[in-house]
């Protein structure tokens, strides 16, 4: 994942990366963009309930479990219920909260068996397109999305999907993705290079 832009846009927010880590799950993520969706419909708990066929009692539980006592496990069909009531995009639902970066940064694991910590840049790479991700599956996934926009939205969305994936695909989007890798590599290796003459002076004396 590359963190370069997001690193520019977080820096304005005071040492982001040295803020306390607070962990998250994909399900409290939901449930804070609930909440802050449907307030900005101008929804009640009762109203969204009344889309979704809820109990105003059920709303207010998932959107509570933000706080991680009782954490709602939803489902991918409540997923697409809430965005449809909402009348946003599924995506609008795993974005990451708003107040990540004030006095605390968000983590997260996908599963309480994975070991891997992912960051809010991380969730963000999952719930967009990685343009750099050029592996067989995404290439599948590519040619997927041009023909279901095709076949299921209008010429305005055919046209604008098209261009969008002409652009990823573009000479100059990989030279420029070249470039951006040969950086990346070559910070790598000075980092490796100062670890490596800090481990060196860290090492006892031989005795002799």
């Amino acid at each position: 994942m590359d963190d370069t832009a997001t690193g520019a846009t977080l820096g304005s927010r005071a040492e982001y990366s040295d803020l306390s880590p607070q962990n998250l799950t994909v399900n409290q993520v939901v449930a804070w963009n609930m909440t802050h969706l449907r307030r900005a419909a101008a929804l009640t708990q009762e109203e969204l309930g009344e889309l979704l066929g809820w109990s105003k009692a059920i709303v207010s539980a998932a959107e509570r479990s933000w706080d991680g006592k009782r954490v709602r496990q939803f489902t991918v069909d409540d997923v697409a219920a809430i965005a449809r009531a909402l009348g946003v995009p599924m995506t609008a639902l795993f974005l990451p909260p708003e107040d990540d970066g004030d006095k605390k940064r968000y983590v997260l694991r996908l599963t309480e068996q994975d070991g891997q910590i992912l960051t809010m840049t991380d969730l963000m790479w999952l719930a967009l397109t990685d343009n750099e991700n050029e592996s067989p599956v995404m290439n599948v996934y590519r040619n997927r999305l041009r023909g279901a926009v095709t076949t299921y939205l209008d010429q305005f969305w055919a046209e604008e999907v098209a261009g969008w994936l002409r652009q990823i695909d573009s000479e100059e989007a990989r030279a420029d993705r070249a470039a951006r890798l040969r950086s990346r590599r070559a910070a790598l290796l000075d980092v490796a290079a100062e670890l490596a003459d800090l481990a060196e002076a860290l090492e006892p004396p031989s005795e002799s």
